[in-house]
């Protein structure tokens, strides 16, 4: 009886901590599991970020290739740029799986874009901005894999896609590019769209842009200077661009010698020595001039701090000055009568200028080629060359590719 009474005593003992070590135990399964799905969810996460930033680099730089007729598959080493903005080991690697243009009108071997945009499927682009939705593009689309085998075990793939190829993680990225419509500009120096098809040989002869240590030129791995300029000007060489010159025979100034187009002229700039062309329809962008001969005050600082330190100049070009110019330019305005304080220039658009030296009254800066003034006398000039590039930090906007972009080319996201 003793002996009965013992054991019944223990099991009602043992039905506690049986409940207990069932509790401990369903526990532990649960924080392990959760670690787990955080771990995986994490890794998402991670990888998430990699191949976007890799689709997002990769377009932009796909776009700016197209934007100078390179529009083909790993173009300027695509693949390598891509890889590089994720991290990689002996297993794991972040291919292009797509990369394609919106439309077959561009020249080059990439195909056209098939697939349809969208919000909730994070392998495809969202839809095109509205703003944007006239401008040329490319989209590209980067893969993260291990080893050729899934890289997300499969129950946390449906976080990335609901398709069939949702065993890795995959994000795309689209970039448009066009030419600059207007713009901020941050030097007081404009010149005629005379001019500018003289001295760069209608858009053909551009010298390459400076790289590395300023000025860019002249160093290791850098492009040598230009030869210096000749009388008259040489493309291809350095050149030098006098001030307001009514004696220019090829490019009539002004009958008041305003610039209009004859040399480079100012614009009419603010205490920070900053321009904003303005616009009353969206499309036709205009800025007032300075017909002074001086450098403006607020304006010696900075082109001394540009020459000596960078970077090249966003030159804008014009091709129209008139008093109180406003709206399109029409056939009945005399492009060429534009004088006094109230003249405005018409922008046809942006190139990139290199300036190598300057000699006018208020400043002067010895030419980065020669080691001289690049003029003398009463004679006022700038120096230097164009170059081709992007636009840094557009203010205005971005139209399509057409006709003159003066060397100068806008590359956007667009998704």
């Amino acid at each position: 009886m003793t002996t009965n009474k013992a054991q019944s005593f223990r099991r009602r003992e043992e039905r506690g901590a049986v409940g207990v070590l069932v509790a401990v135990l369903f526990g532990a399964f649960v924080v392990t599991g959760l670690l787990a799905w955080s771990v995986d969810a994490g890794q998402i996460i991670l990888e998430r970020r990699q191949t976007q930033s890799a689709a997002d680099a990769a377009a932009l730089a796909l776009a700016q290739s197209c934007a100078k007729s390179n529009c083909n598959i790993d173009a300027d080493g695509l693949p390598a740029l891509a890889s590089a903005n994720t991290i990689n080991n002996g297993a794991r690697t972040h291919p292009i799986e797509r990369q394609c243009k919106s439309n077959g009108s561009i020249v080059g071997t990439l195909p056209v874009c098939t697939s349809s945009p969208s919000v909730g499927a994070l392998r495809e682009c969202p839809p095109v901005p509205s703003g944007l939705t006239a401008l040329p593009y490319v989209e590209v689309r980067v893969r993260a894999n291990e080893g050729g085998q899934p890289l997300i075990p499969n129950p946390f793939t449906k976080a990335n896609d609901t398709g069939p190829d949702t065993s890795n993680v995959i994000s795309c990225a689209r970039a448009a590019w066009g030419k600059p419509s207007a713009a901020a500009f941050t030097s007081p120096i404009t010149i005629s769209t005379c001019e500018w098809d003289k001295f760069s040989s209608g858009g053909t002869s551009y010298y390459p842009p400076p790289t590395g240590a300023w000025p860019g030129y002249g160093g290791a791995g850098q492009s040598p200077f230009p030869l210096a300029a000749t009388t008259p000007n040489t493309p291809g060489r350095e050149l030098m661009i006098t001030l307001h010159d009514p004696g220019d025979g090829e490019c009539p100034a002004t009958p008041s010698g305003g610039d209009a187009p004859g040399g480079f002229g100012y614009l009419n700039t603010t205490g920070t020595c900053s321009t904003t062309a303005t616009s009353t329809n969206g499309v036709d962008y205009w800025a007032g001039i300075d017909t002074g001969a001086s450098l403006p005050n607020a304006c010696k600082v900075p082109m001394a701090n540009i020459h000596d330190n960078g970077p090249t100049i966003d030159l804008p070009v014009f091709d129209c000055i008139v008093n109180n110019g406003s709206g399109a330019v029409t056939p009945a305005m005399d492009c060429n009568s534009g004088n006094g304080a109230n003249a405005k220039y018409h922008l046809a658009g942006v190139a990139r200028f290199f300036l190598s030296g300057y000699s006018l009254p208020g400043g002067t800066k010895n030419s980065w080629v020669t080691g001289n003034p690049p003029c003398s006398g009463s004679v006022k000039c700038i120096s230097g060359w164009f170059v081709s590039g992007v636009l840094a930090n557009p203010t205005g906007g971005v139209v399509p590719p057409g006709g003159l972009n003066y060397g100068l080319s806008v590359i956007v996201s667009a998704g």
